[in-house]
Formats: C-alpha cells, structure tokens, sequence
C-alpha cells in the first residue's frame, strides 16, 4: 500500500483523475458501509479546501432486515455534518445484483440531476475494480468491459469514483484509527451471490502471487482503460464519416481491423438505441459488413434486424406477423 497519506491521495485523485472543480456541488452515493463512510469523511475533508457543496443520497433495498438501520444511520451523520440528505426505497426488492444496482443508480442518477449536482460521487475501491474485471472476464465482456470501473464515467450526471487507487483494509483501518463506525451488509458474506465468490475466495488465492499484486493489477487496468479510450476515439471518428441516421457505410469499414471494426459496430449501433449486444451478435454485424450480400440480415435484440440495402447497413424494427 501507497506511503502518500490517504487523504492526499483521495485528493488528488478527485481533482486530477476525477476532473472536480473548487464550488462543485457533488452528491455522494452514500451506502453506509466502511467505503461509501469513509468516501464521506474524506470529501468532508476538503471541503474547506475546494469550497465544495456536498448532498447524500442513500438507496434502501429492502433486501436485509437490517437495511432500516443503515438508513437510519446514514440520515444522522448527514445532518451532524450539516449535509442535505435524500433518500429512498426499493418497492419491487429483488435479490438479483444486477437489478439492485440498477435501482440504485436509478435513484442517485435521478437526484444527482434533480438537485443540478456537477457529478454523483460513489465510493468503489481496488478491490471492487478488481472483482468487476474478474465478473466481466467471466460473461465474456470485451476490451469497454474489461477496463473495468473508471475514475470518472460520462453520465447524464458524471460519475466519479475517487477510491479507486485505495484498498478495502486501509479504507477501514483509517476509519478505525479515527474511531469513525460504519454499518457491515450481512449480504457482503452471502456466497449465493458470483460478487462474493470473487471477493472472498479468487482474490485471496490470488495472495500467492506476492506483494504489490493488487497494484500491478491496477496498472493494467489503467493500460486497458486507455486502450479502450483510443479505441473509442478512432471508433467514433469512423462511425461520424461513415455514419448517417439509421444508415452505415459499408466501404469504410471493410479495410478495418477486427477489434476496431465490432468497436465501430457496437458504437453506432447503441447510437440507434440497441441495447444488450453482446459479442456474437457484433460478430456477425461485422460478417454482414464485410462480406454480406444486399438484402441479407441478422437479428439483433429488441426485435431490430440489420440489413444491407444499396451498400449500406441499415437497421430497423423487425415487424411482427399480425395473428388471426
């Protein structure tokens, strides 16, 4: 672990990585375990120093009996510390982490908007990157996926994550040291759940590679991040001479390598609101493009279809035959 004070280097990650100003106003996705408390206490710290204008948000699942706790206990630091608090609570609970997330960003995403906040602040450590990479390498995620979660993330309301360069044992060991409490998640043991798995059993076996390789691991995600980002800067160039609305070129994409091709794909077809699209489905967009004949289609999901019409790709709803 880094010698650099933690408070420093939090610092300098939420300006230098982060991109937040002196006067912002931020609201921190505050859960009221030991990361998202100590995220607060840190950013309380500057607040003096950056003159920032802080706001808590704190989503309840509903998915423990001890959740009504966790509330509470994030409603009185809050106004102790003189901070705006919204919170909320998930009416349709389900034990699936895929939606539970989603709720949450939902909600922090829609107050993070509502209350005209320059960024929503959540508190993702080391080992949360690391257990994202290992999740996405298992569901086949491609070059985007395995950068893994970023310091900062273009949003309606950007996200920024200024812990990602601490661990998880000096996040709680400074929050002890201060005598600073926080609230533990039973669900955080719960071996039910893929997330857990990762945490408490691949990245422990993963000790017998020596010291310092937590930070080895963060310096490849930083070289994967910045891959992706040039990739997806020559993607766009691509897909903005290429493109046209609901249309693409296929002659300026047939000399293109592979990887940059599906990158190309998968941007202009998000573009058109496609969602969910997975490696199969780019690779045979990429087949149709390149070696596709006119009139030729492939399904892709929501129903849409893409299709080669007059040496362009197009695509569209694909209709539904009525009944009778």
């Amino acid at each position: 672990m880094s010698q650099i004070p933690l408070a420093i280097r939090v610092r300098t990650a939420l300006e230098e990585r982060c991109g937040i100003l002196p006067g912002q106003r931020l609201l921190l996705g505050v859960s009221g375990g030991a990361d998202s408390i100590a995220m607060l206490h840190l950013v309380l710290e500057l607040v003096p120093k950056l003159h920032l204008q802080l706001e808590v948000g704190h989503f309840d699942h509903q998915l423990q009996e001890t959740s009504a706790g966790d509330r509470a206990f994030v409603e009185k630091l809050a106004k102790e510390h003189g901070i705006p608090v919204h919170c909320s609570e998930w009416q349709t609970p389900s034990p699936s982490e895929d939606a539970a997330r989603n709720a949450r960003y939902d909600f922090l995403m829609g107050v993070a908007q509502g209350r005209r906040c320059d960024a929503l602040v959540l508190g993702h450590h080391l080992e949360d990157r690391l257990e994202t990479l290992f999740l996405r390498l298992g569901r086949g995620s491609g070059l985007r996926g395995l950068a893994g979660l970023r310091w900062r993330r273009p949003d309606f309301v950007d996200i920024v994550r200024p812990l990602l360069g601490c661990q998880r044992q000096e996040l709680e060991t400074w929050l002890y040291d201060r005598d600073l409490p926080w609230r533990n998640d039973p669900s955080n043991d719960d071996l039910r759940y893929a997330r857990n798995r990762v945490r408490h059993v691949m990245l422990p076996a993963l000790e017998d590679l020596g010291p310092g390789w937590r930070q080895r691991a963060q310096e490849s995600l930083e070289d994967l991040g910045a891959a992706w980002d040039w990739m997806q800067k020559q993607a766009l160039e691509v897909a903005s001479r290429a493109g046209r609305p609901g249309a693409l070129d296929r002659a300026a994409l047939k000399e293109l390598p592979d990887l940059l091709l599906r990158t190309v794909l998968q941007i202009w077809l998000e573009d058109q609101g496609i969602q969910n699209l997975r490696r199969e489905h780019l690779e045979e967009v990429a087949r149709l493009a390149t070696n596709g004949q006119t009139g030729q289609i492939c399904l892709l999901p929501g129903a849409v279809r893409c299709k080669i019409e007059a040496e362009r790709l197009v695509v569209a709803v694909a209709q539904v035959p009525e009944t009778t």
